[in-house]
């Protein structure tokens, strides 16, 4: 006598259980960016660094006059009073 193995099937959502709704298109999927964006955004910064000669990548760390965090922190303890 052979064992039958239960078939298993998929979880159904709260969408296509509603009854006569077919499935929406990405209903319960993880929404993640095409790739091209990400590389849009990317080749952005690379185009303007190319055209203005200023490396963007530390532009975080640079206050309003190109100045790292650290130095400017120092600049303010030195200060006179």
């Amino acid at each position: 006598m052979k064992r039958q193995e239960a078939k298993v099937q998929p979880a159904k959502t709260a969408a296509t259980e509603a009854k006569g709704r077919k499935p929406l298109p990405g209903d319960g999927e993880v929404f993640d960016p095409p790739e091209t964006e990400v590389d849009d955004e990317t080749d952005a910064f690379d185009e303007l660094e190319e055209e203005t000669g200023l490396d963007l990548s530390d532009a975080s760390e640079l206050d309003a006059d190109n100045v790292t965090a650290d130095e400017e922190f120092d600049r303010v303890m030195q200060a006179p009073d």
